[in-house]
């Protein structure tokens, strides 16, 4: 059925082949929309719902059927960021379906129909809605395919590529990373973990740039100038976490595990220092295959764009990089989210600890295994150190640092800055003591005003990393008793606002939630409880009170007090014994 509802779209392109070199999948037209949108009247006590009810985003997905496998069979043109694409949705009602909703954000809507027939189509913002011809039974198969062409994200001005923003075009390439709801970018979807699919990508590109996609690569095609890829994922995938990229790649694969297929996508500017990054995948998917269970999917690897991205996403078989966030923590974070993120994923946003929580907590047991247990707690220390109560760091120039505490001192200002005052200030943001000494002991004899203290900055490197409190410190060490910055307190890792899902608190206290959880039942029951919870949930949805659930009935411990302080309570808990290895952190790479 699936070769038959692709039968024009085939034609076409088979027909354009025949022309030999005049073949392009780009000059396809768009199809006119033949929807009989005036002959169908829905019954709007069986309509699905435009959301599944996700307590932070009550109109993310949709309710009243679940999908079962996309196919995504689509043209891109490199050189314009167009597409042209027919997608077919192949779902099971859950309900009586007069119509029902996807998510689509711009293009041109060719045609629509479900099971071969005409269906009409409504769009307000993203909501796509589908109206099918006649009602579709519960429990019945039903197959919507959509014909679109445009440019995805044609509205995005920004060239700083964030991780939400789904379809990124840069030129020379595509990169496509969408957390929370990035998919909708380019292709129509049930948008939330709720419903994972299934998928084939079918993606015909010009020679020679190269597709990757999730899954497996099970055939290319060369057909003139042009070639098309079909990548096949036969787990199940939440729609954020699928990804395409194009463009110019160096494919370097190896055999992990078990001959698990590692194939590592580097785009050609990528340097050997930063791919050697991604030398240790295979042991890391050992170790944690020893401590989660088997790894549960049917292929692993990495596609590192070259972008100065700062964030990499752990998109399901193939997580996504840029060249400059690659050290070996956060190539171990990205490929633990296979277990707690991918396999096991989330029924509702608020519990994004369950992904990155133990993201972050399995890159410090990858540093145990690999270095050591006092370089595993010298990381946590420093995660301690980055969300207690107390601190606030802030990546700043020393200009910024020095406007800072300019905006504090009093415009006219007789008072004189002794050496041992200077000396003390800047301990509180420096540690060169050397450098320290060396400006203290070329200040005048009789010190300096203390408006032109912050003069002294320049001898010291440009950029660093301030917490507030150490520039209380300083205001405190040249006599400025009022005005203090305030500190600042990290939002609560088990209920972390809508607007501020990935804080810091949910990556950091959320590693040390599971570290208290570990110290509180022992290692032995740690453990299981990590392996039964990826099991138990495998290729399903969970939620925090699943895990905790889980975790009594394995320790056989009441643990409603451990999980609220740390996951809950407003104040982080104290860790005082972190600090004795503070100086022990991982070794970058």
């Amino acid at each position: 059925m699936k070769t038959v509802r692709h039968l024009s779209f085939v034609l076409l392109i088979l027909l354009l082949v025949s022309c030999g070199p005049a073949f392009s999948p780009f000059a396809m037209p768009v199809i006119e929309s033949r929807s009989p949108a005036a002959t169908i009247e829905p019954d709007p006590r069986f309509a699905g719902g435009d959301g599944l009810g996700d307590p932070y985003f009550p109109i993310m997905g949709n309710s009243g059927y679940d999908v079962q496998h996309y196919t995504l069979d689509m043209a891109i043109s490199l050189e314009t960021n167009n597409i042209f694409s027919t997608v077919t949705i192949d779902a099971v009602a859950e309900q009586k379906l007069s119509q029902f909703n996807l998510e689509l954000k711009g293009f041109e809507i060719g045609q629509v129909s479900v099971d071969g027939i005409d269906a009409a189509f409504q769009r307000v913002g993203t909501e796509f809605t589908v109206i099918p011809a006649s009602p579709i039974d519960e429990g019945q198969a039903f197959s919507t395919v959509i014909t679109y062409s445009g440019r995805p994200n044609a509205d995005l001005t920004s060239s700083s590529f964030s991780y939400t923003d789904g379809w990124n075009y840069y030129n020379s390439g595509i990169m496509v990373a969408g957390e929370p709801s990035g998919s909708s970018t380019y292709y129509p979807v049930n948008e939330h973990p709720l419903d994972k699919a299934t998928y084939t990508f079918i993606i015909t590109v010009k020679r020679p740039l190269v597709v990757a996609a999730n899954g497996l690569l099970i055939d290319t095609k060369r057909r003139g100038d042009y070639i098309t890829y079909t990548w096949e994922s036969k787990d199940p995938i939440a729609s954020y976490l699928v990804t395409l990229a194009v463009g110019d790649f160096d494919l370097e694969e190896e055999k992990g595990p078990g001959g698990l297929p590692i194939r590592n996508y580097f785009a050609s500017g990528i340097s050997k220092d930063i791919r050697k990054s991604f030398d240790r995948q295979g042991d890391m998917i050992e170790y944690f295959s020893e401590v989660f269970g088997p790894y549960p999917f049917e292929a692993y690897g990495v596609v590192v764009h070259d972008l100065p991205i700062r964030f990499a996403l752990e998109t399901q078989t193939l997580s996504v990089f840029g060249r400059s966030f690659t050290l070996e923590y956060v190539v171990s974070h990205e490929l633990s989210h296979s277990w707690f993120g991918d396999s096991v994923s989330l029924t509702r946003w608020q519990d994004i600890w369950l992904n990155e929580g133990f993201a972050t907590y399995a890159s410090v047991l990858w540093t145990e295994h690999a270095y050591g247990y006092g370089a595993a707690r010298g990381q946590m220390a420093e995660y301690y150190e980055t969300i207690a109560p107390h601190y606030r760091y802030e990546e700043m120039t020393r200009y910024q640092l020095a406007q800072k505490i300019n905006s504090l001192l009093p415009k006219e200002d007789g008072t004189i800055l002794t050496s041992s005052q200077v000396g003390e200030a800047l301990k509180a943001i420096y540690s060169d003591q050397e450098k320290i000494d060396q400006v203290v002991s070329d200040l005048p004899a009789g010190g300096i005003p203390r408006n032109e203290f912050t003069d002294v900055f320049g001898e010291f490197q440009t950029m660093l990393m301030v917490s507030n409190t150490q520039v209380n410190q300083v205001l405190a060490a040249i006599g400025i008793t009022e005005g203090f910055f305030e500190t600042y307190t990290y939002p609560i890792p088990g209920q972390p606002p809508g607007d501020s899902l990935f804080n810091r608190s949910v990556y950091f206290r959320g590693a040390l939630a599971l570290h208290a959880l570990r110290e509180k039942v022992g290692d032995d029951a740690f453990f299981t409880i990590l392996k039964t919870y990826a099991s138990t949930y495998q290729y399903k949805n969970a939620t925090i009170e699943d895990f905790i659930t889980l975790s009594e009935e394995i320790s056989g411990m009441e643990l409603d007090q451990l999980f609220n302080s740390w996951l809950y309570d407003e104040y982080i808990p104290d860790l005082p014994e972190l600090e004795l290895y503070r100086e022990d952190f991982i070794p970058q790479n």
